[in-house]
C-alpha cells in the first residue's frame, strides 16, 4: 500500500523565538438582524482600512502590510452580483493590491440554502457537496486569483465539506475554533476536541488528526479569554483586534507563549459605518491599530520577533516546506 505522507506528524519548522502573525479579514455582508437582503457597503471602506494598515506597517515595521482576506462566494453574493464570484470580480483592484503586497486572497462561503426568497441554515451533506462544487467550478473559471485557503462561514465544518475542499486543492482551511461548541436551533458547531495548533484533519473526524487524513491542513483561529461588559463571566472568543482592548483577559500570556496567532476581523467592525456603541466591538480603526501596537510591544518586551505572513505561508511553515 502506498504510503500517505500526510498521515505522519507535521514536519514543521517553527522558530520558538518568533511569533508568526496571520492577520485575516472576513468580507461578510453588512450586519443586519436577519439573513435577508444582504449588502456589502462595508467594502466601500477598503481603501480607508488598507491605507491605514499600510501607514501602520511602514511606521512600525518598515514593510508593506501582509494580510489575508477571505472573500465571500455563495448564494447571497450570487443574488446581489449575479454570480458566486461577484465579490472577486467587482472588487478586483482591492484583491490585487493585497496580492501585490505579499498578502493572500482566500474563499469564505456561507452555506445558506435559499428557499423562496429566504436564506436558511442547513446541515444536509448532499447540499454541501453540490453547493461547494458549483462555487468552486465558478471560481475555477476566474484565472486571475488562485485560491489556496478557505474559511467556512459561521465556523461550521464537516467531513463532507473537508472532502470538497481537498478535492479542489485547498492547501489550508482556517475555520476551526478550538474548544467552541454551539448547539442551537439556528447554529451548530462543535470544536471541543480540536487542538490549538495546526493539524491534518482525519477523514473520520475532521476536528482532529487520525490514521487517515485529508491532504489539506487545518489552521485554527486563535482563541483568547475575553469579557465584555454584558458577559456574566469570562468567554473564549477568536482574537479580533477590532474588539475593545479592555475586553482581553489573557492577551499578553498568549503572545508570550503561542507559536502563532491568527486573528479575524470583519471590515465593518473597524469603521464608523454603524454609528453606534458596542461593549465588545469598537467600530474604530484607531482601536484596531492600537491593539496591533499592543501585540507588537508585548513581543518586544518578551524579546520575540514578530513576523507577519499570509495563511499559505503559515501553512508552509507547519508543513515544513
Amino acid at each position: 500500500m502506498q504510503k500517505i505522507w500526510w498521515k505522519s506528524k507535521l514536519n514543521n519548522r517553527v522558530d520558538p523565538d518568533i511569533l508568526y502573525f496571520a492577520l485575516t479579514f472576513d468580507t461578510d455582508s453588512d450586519p443586519k438582524k436577519s439573513l435577508q437582503d444582504p449588502s456589502w457597503k462595508n467594502l466601500e471602506y477598503f481603501d480607508f482600512i488598507y491605507n491605514s494598515l499600510t501607514e501602520w506597517f511602514l511606521t512600525n515595521l518598515n514593510e508593506k502590510p501582509i494580510t489575508t482576506w477571505f472573500v465571500r462566494a455563495d448564494e447571497q453574493v450570487k443574488d446581489v452580483y449575479g454570480n458566486y464570484d461577484g465579490l472577486f470580480t467587482n472588487f478586483y483592484p482591492n484583491w490585487m493590491k493585497i496580492l501585490n503586497d505579499g498578502g493572500e486572497v482566500g474563499i469564505h462561503p456561507h452555506l445558506y440554502l435559499k428557499k423562496g426568497n429566504k436564506y436558511i441554515r442547513t446541515y444536509e451533506k448532499e447540499f454541501f457537496k453540490k453547493y461547494l462544487n458549483d462555487i468552486f467550478k465558478t471560481l475555477s473559471n476566474n484565472k486571475k486569483i488562485s485560491i489556496k485557503s478557505s474559511r467556512i462561514g459561521e465556523a461550521f465544518q464537516s467531513n463532507a465539506i473537508m472532502s470538497i475542499l481537498d478535492k479542489f486543492n485547498i492547501k489550508q482551511d482556517c475555520t476551526a475554533m478550538s474548544s467552541r461548541f454551539v448547539n442551537t436551533k439556528e447554529r451548530k458547531i462543535d470544536w471541543r476536541s480540536t487542538p490549538k495548533e495546526p493539524y491534518y484533519p482525519s477523514k473520520i473526524d475532521y476536528r482532529k488528526t487520525g490514521d487517515l487524513n485529508f491532504q489539506l491542513l487545518e489552521i485554527p483561529m486563535t482563541m483568547v479569554q475575553t469579557r465584555a461588559p454584558y458577559d456574566a463571566s469570562i468567554y473564549f472568543r477568536y482574537l479580533n483586534p477590532g474588539f475593545h482592548s479592555e475586553c482581553f483577559i489573557d492577551l499578553e500570556e498568549n503572545i508570550k507563549n503561542l507559536n502563532y496567532i491568527m486573528t479575524i476581523t470583519h471590515p465593518y467592525e473597524i469603521v464608523p459605518m454603524n454609528n453606534n456603541e458596542h461593549g465588545l466591538i469598537s467600530y474604530s480603526m484607531d482601536n484596531f491599530l492600537e491593539n496591533l501596537t499592543k501585540i507588537l510591544n508585548i513581543c518586544k518586551k518578551n524579546k520575540r520577533k514578530i513576523v507577519f505572513l499570509n495563511t499559505n505561508e503559515l501553512g508552509n511553515i507547519y508543513r515544513g516546506c
